[in-house]
């Protein structure tokens, strides 16, 4: 006989999958039989169904039901940032921030390392719309350390996705471009998948890649909860205006829909319009929206049309160009990685700094030296750990490339790429990691 519990779990993967009817239903024959110790859960699920169903008060009514009968403190943290997300929906960001920030300490006791990674990448979010970008980045960087120890890839999908809107409003499309297909990679749900494609799609189309945004537009439209979905499928709908210039798509954007894509659709009609006082009016109406990370986007995907914007009087967000990306590692004291000086936080491991500083001092260099001079030992699997370490950090599957098989197999650094050690002399070397790649760096 199947428990509260079961039944809940039911209706949450029927909900991530767009099954939103038979989730409210399974959500239905249980709501007599839950004990109190549920009732935080259940109300959330609901809300959520609600919410994709394109009921926002009614939404809004449960969670706030919810927090007010929930009997733990992760049934508290994922009502805090569940009622977060509603209200980025509808438009109340410092509102959002808010509950973000309190589901942030509550998520941490519970060491619910999953759902700590999502309100993480949720916050960075939210920085984003509001044009807090060093904020954003800190904040994704800030989750990245605990994506390893996490249960599922689904909360790597949303960091990579994230990271990959901060490359791009950064001008760094290589970067931006590896993380959308890496967020993509990892997506386990629908729901994640789509978040991942939606980024993608618009890395892509930033790029002037049209065929390739064109191609994961057709996968996103296919994903069953874009086409049942009256809170997704708009967006899918916005998403090909911009590819095809069709003002019809992007008009009538229903208010259920994040108001960063609201935005995203006024700020395209406005290129689109032949008239420069509708085109301003147009901006303005996005302006006001307060989605800051929209306008920088739309800098990198129409510069020319965001300076005549610009000129015209509206205050359009910029992007923030950073030139070339350097990564830097450190080797001594407590090993980091910074991009273009951001220090991500999330401590290097010891064999992932040796092998990243051995390969822009000496490299390329073979599975076989890697193993014996920097490693020190003859386990391919510590340096596959290692290699997918530094991948994850930087967000880029190609940051690291080899070619080959066996010991023979080469290992070489992207060339999209400025490498350097950082070796301030303080500290232990490489974390103290005993190996000959070590010891002849203490001699040097």
């Amino acid at each position: 006989m199947s428990t509260i519990f079961d039944n809940l779990s039911i209706a949450h993967t029927l909900w991530a999958e767009g099954h939103i009817e038979a989730a409210q239903g399974q959500l239905d024959q249980c709501k007599s039989g839950a004990t109190p110790r549920y009732h935080g859960e259940w109300h959330r699920l609901y809300g959520l169904c609600l919410q994709s169903a394109g009921e926002a008060r009614q939404a809004e009514e449960a969670f706030l039901n919810g927090i007010a009968v929930a009997q733990s403190p992760q049934q508290l943290a994922r009502l805090h940032n569940t009622y977060a997300a509603h209200l980025e929906y509808e438009g109340r960001i410092e509102e959002a921030i808010d509950h973000y920030l309190t589901a942030e300490p509550l998520f941490r006791r519970t060491h619910d390392t999953e759902s700590t990674v999502a309100n993480a990448y949720n916050l960075g979010r939210v920085y984003l719309q509001v044009g807090r970008f060093p904020d954003a980045g800190h904040k994704f960087a800030s989750a990245l350390s605990l994506t390893g120890r996490a249960h599922s890839r689904a909360s790597q999908t949303l960091i990579h996705a994230g990271r990959s809107i901060l490359a791009l409003i950064r001008q760094q499309p290589h970067l931006a471009l590896q993380r959308a297909r890496l967020a993509r990679r990892k997506a386990v749900y629908p729901v994640y998948e789509i978040r991942a494609l939606q980024t993608q799609i618009t890395v892509l189309t930033s790029l002037g890649r049209l065929t390739d945004a064109s191609t994961a537009l057709k996968h996103l439209t296919e994903l069953k909860p874009v086409q049942d979905d009256p809170v997704e499928g708009p967006t899918a709908r916005v998403l090909a205006g911009i590819l095809e210039d069709d003002l019809e798509l992007l008009k009538n954007v229903p208010p259920g829909v994040h108001p960063s894509w609201q935005a995203r659709a006024l700020l395209h009609r406005a290129r689109l319009s032949a008239d420069p006082l509708e085109a301003v009016r147009l901006a303005q109406a996005a302006q006001s929206l307060h989605q800051r990370h929209e306008e920088a986007i739309f800098d990198v995907m129409c510069p020319a049309v965001h300076r005549q914007l610009i000129a015209w009087g509206v205050p359009l967000t910029r992007a923030e160009p950073e030139g070339p990306t350097v990564l830097t590692v450190s080797i001594r004291g407590v090993l980091r990685l910074a991009v273009n000086t951001e220090v991500i936080q999330a401590r290097v491991p010891a064999p992932s700094a040796a092998v990243l500083a051995a390969l822009i001092t000496d490299g390329p260099l073979t599975t076989a030296s890697l193993l014996r001079d920097v490693l020190g030992t003859e386990q391919t699997a510590s340096l596959d750990k290692a290699v997918e370490r530094i991948r994850v950090l930087i967000g880029d599957e190609t940051a690291i490339t080899s070619q080959g098989e066996g010991g023979a197999r080469q290992w070489s650094l992207s060339p999209a790429y400025r490498w350097q050690l950082d070796d301030p002399r303080t500290g232990s070397l490489l974390g103290g990691l005993d190996s000959p790649y070590a010891q002849r760096c203490e001699l040097a």
